[in-house]
């Protein structure tokens, strides 16, 4: 018995964002047509401005990381640390009061990553406007 080697034509996957044009494939009689990609499009003034806009956040966070570092972080521990049971949060009232006690521990945070620099006095002020609004919340009655 004589074992016969068939060759397969492979076929390439398919591309998540196929171009948009087809052609005939004059090197491959198999394959009658072939996808050719569109040709990159002039960039407008709205794409340099989006690109403009990026550049500039690039540059924000690099700015924010030398300030702060990663104390971003130690916010998942530090809260599981502060709830070991967990926190259920229900109604608006308590999401609201979990929101700002995030935001003072954010500012908690930074302050402690700037404590040998002499602190951060913008987080402290920050601390002490969230202490309010979390204050008045707290004594608010539910659905007032």
């Amino acid at each position: 018995m004589v074992k016969k080697t068939v060759k397969m034509k492979s076929i390439s996957q398919p591309r998540l964002n196929p171009p948009s044009r087809m052609e005939k494939d004059e090197q491959d009689p198999v394959v009658m047509l072939k996808m050719v990609p569109d040709p990159m499009p002039v960039l407008g003034a709205d794409d340099e401005r989006v690109e403009s806009n990026l550049n500039r956040v690039t540059e924000l966070h690099r700015a924010r990381r030398r300030s702060y570092g990663t104390d971003y972080k130690r916010t998942g521990p530090a809260l599981a640390a502060m709830f070991p049971g967990g926190v259920y949060l229900e109604t608006a009232k308590e999401f609201s009061r979990f929101n700002l006690l995030l935001q003072i521990h954010g500012k908690l945070n930074r302050y402690a990553t700037r404590f040998k620099q002499g602190g951060h006095a913008d987080s402290l002020d920050d601390i002490s406007v969230y202490a309010q609004i979390l204050r008045r919340v707290d004594e608010e009655q539910e659905g007032s």
